[in-house]
């Protein structure tokens, strides 16, 4: 995914009103629900997280497989 990508979509669906729950699946398998937009910052290709229990997380563009949306079609 390129950082353009990257940060259009993950922009695009954190600002949805109402926010809908989504989820980022990196390369590697691992799945990261979005429950919450502000459990989440983007900038520059890479993204930060706190996941439930404090526990901080991050990724970049490179290393996302597919941003999966409840309900709607998926964004690769």
């Amino acid at each position: 995914m390129t950082i353009e990508n990257f940060e259009e979509t993950l922009t695009n669906l954190l600002s949805n009103r109402p926010f809908q729950v989504f989820t980022i699946e990196l390369l590697n398998g691992r799945r990261l629900e979005v429950d919450h937009p502000l459990m989440i910052a983007v900038r520059e290709g890479t993204a930060w997280m706190i996941l439930p229990g404090s526990v901080p997380v991050s990724f970049d563009c490179t290393s996302v497989a597919a941003v999966l949306r409840t309900g709607a079609a998926n964004v690769a």
